[in-house]
């Protein structure tokens, strides 16, 4: 006894409601079958013609609807103006034509492809010499297609629709013409599978009756399961034609009359069927029925699923006043504040670290270091010692740059004097033992950015890379280019160079100081995800890393190369 509750009770909504209603109607169904069955019989023949009627104009609006929509999709691509534009401009070269094809063209072609399942291939064919895209593009000069041949009888904007048996495809062209005149620029090709365009014609028909499509040579072009498997069609008397405007095919459908008026041995077995055709057509209604009721709980389903994989930024709304649009809206106002939160999480974070970076800077006090570097300084010139008094002078230099006063953002020209400093410093302490090479573009003097960012990388080429080749001896080379509103500054060596998993570790590292890692952390904290360090390396040539920045200016100010 419980098995039939338990089974009613893991049913979905939608069909507890189904069968509910089911249950519901069958009695009243019975007793009605049977007086509906009695009174149909006299007007089964009179509506007969009537119900074929209105099947021909299912069919012809069916069909219209398909021709209509595609003579749309034409409309859009003819009048396009990047369309016209293509096929009127004399290109100078690739690269303008290149970002007008994948720039519009290409995403449009693409869009309506996908969208359009029937269609199989689109292709505008040129009459101006131009160079092909695909399928999308090809030169066809008239003397060499036949296209223009079919297209050479239209009248403006009319669509020439015949069947290419060969590809077994549905074909309509039309020609493009120039909106500033009366002159041809080319052919909008459009090539539907026969199979997917007439598909929905067979469940219409719902075997039924004989249908077939026939254009105006006669041929047929379509012909559903009944029409296909009797080639005895005379029994179909009760037949009835329609042709199309838009086309010019021709719809034929047909029911035999023992279809129509076929009596059956008893009542009884004529009330059940009514009955039958009653419970499915009542269950179908029903279904549509209960998919509006639970159509919003499905919408808000498929909303929470999208949260629960991680998208936050779902936008959901319900004008509805009953219990479920207040239930969406309450989750639409929790979703906003999980959003606020966790951006108030994320500006947190940001100021956190940005407070780590000052402290990080704040720890050493300048005024005691410059006076402890003066006295060395003093103390190295009364004792005769130029060298050590170049040292201080140098290391002075290079903290007084460093610190910056305090200020996190630096020009690119001190940015530049830090690490001239610390290479000085180096080439001091190893007596000359590496070349260094400086080739800066003047023109990002004139930028801003981040102080300490290469100092980092300046010193991990010094230890790692061109303290390994001493017997050769080494070279470290910076350069510094504007390249498309970005500044990328490259400090390369010839050292040992590094394959593909230390290059990963090293980008991955985490600790204290700076190290690449942190680097990386601090330009894209500031200027954003799309920049940071880019490393290239090969065993036993070299390593070179590149960092890249924005074009930035936070205060304009006059700027002049590095001395």
């Amino acid at each position: 006894m419980n098995a039939l509750p338990a089974f009613f009770r893991d049913m979905s909504l939608q069909r507890k409601l189904i069968m509910t209603y089911s249950v519901m109607i069958f009695i009243p169904l019975v007793v009605l079958g049977s007086f509906a069955f009695i009174q149909s019989r006299i007007l089964l023949e009179k509506r007969a013609y009537q119900g074929i009627e209105t099947q021909l104009k299912t069919f012809e609006s069916h069909l219209s609807y398909k021709l209509d929509h595609y003579q749309s999709i034409e409309d859009i691509i003819i009048f396009n103006s990047t369309t016209q534009k293509i096929l009127t401009n004399n290109y100078i070269d690739y690269i303008n034509l290149s970002q007008d094809l994948r720039g519009t063209m290409d995403p449009l072609f693409n869009i309506i492809l996908l969208s359009n399942k029937e269609m199989e291939q689109m292709t505008i064919y040129s009459r101006k010499k131009i160079s092909n895209y695909g399928d999308y593009l090809i030169y066809a000069p008239p003397e060499k297609t036949e296209l223009w041949d079919l297209a050479s009888h239209l009248r403006p904007n009319e669509v020439k629709w015949y069947i290419d048996k060969k590809q077994n495809r549905v074909i309509a062209i039309r020609v493009i013409p120039e909106t500033a005149s009366t002159s041809d620029l080319g052919i909008l090709y459009i090539g539907l599978s026969i199979k997917k365009f007439f598909g929905g014609l067979e469940q219409m028909a719902n075997n039924q009756g004989c249908l077939e499509i026939i254009d105006e040579d006669g041929q047929v072009l379509y012909a559903n399961s009944v029409a296909r498997n009797n080639t005895n069609v005379d029994k179909y008397q009760l037949m009835m034609e329609r042709k199309m405007s838009t086309s010019g095919w021709t719809i034929k459908y047909g029911v035999s009359p023992n279809v129509v008026l076929n009596e059956t041995e008893s009542i009884l077995y004529t009330m059940f069927l009514i009955i039958g055709i009653c419970i499915v057509m009542l269950i179908i209604l029903g279904w549509i029925f209960t998919k509006t009721l639970v159509r919003p709980i499905l919408y808000l389903h498929s909303k929470m699923n999208l949260v629960k994989n991680g998208d936050l930024t779902v936008q959901i709304h319900s004008t509805a006043k009953d219990e479920m649009g207040l239930l969406t809206n309450q989750f639409a106002e929790m979703l906003v504040k999980i959003n606020k939160l966790i951006n108030e999480v994320y500006e947190v974070q940001n100021q956190k670290r940005k407070a780590q970076l000052t402290a990080l800077q704040a720890q050493i006090n300048p005024h005691f270091l410059y006076n402890t570097l003066s006295t060395i300084n003093w103390k190295a010139l009364y004792l005769g010692s130029e060298e050590i008094s170049r040292i201080v002078i140098t290391l002075a230099r290079f903290y007084r740059k460093a610190l910056n006063q305090g200020d996190n953002i630096i020009s690119v020209r001190d940015e530049l004097e830090i690490v001239k400093a610390y290479i000085d410093i180096q080439l001091i302490m190893h007596d000359n033992s590496f070349e260094v090479e400086f080739e800066i573009d003047e023109d990002i003097y004139s930028y801003e950015t981040l102080n300490l960012l290469l100092q980092p990388i300046v010193e991990n080429a010094i230890e790692h890379g061109i303290y390994h080749r001493r017997k050769e001896g080494g070279k470290l080379r910076l350069t510094g280019v504007v390249v498309d509103e970005r500044i990328e500054i490259s400090v390369e060596d010839n050292g040992p160079g590094m394959d593909i998993e230390a290059i990963e570790r090293l980008q991955l590292r985490k600790g204290n100081g700076y190290g690449i890692f942190n680097i990386r952390e601090r330009i894209q904290l500031f200027f954003g995800p799309n920049y940071g360090v880019r490393i290239e390396s090969e065993p036993m040539v070299g390593t070179k890393m590149t960092i890249v920045i924005p074009a930035y200016r936070q205060n304009k100010s006059n700027a002049h190369p590095l001395e």
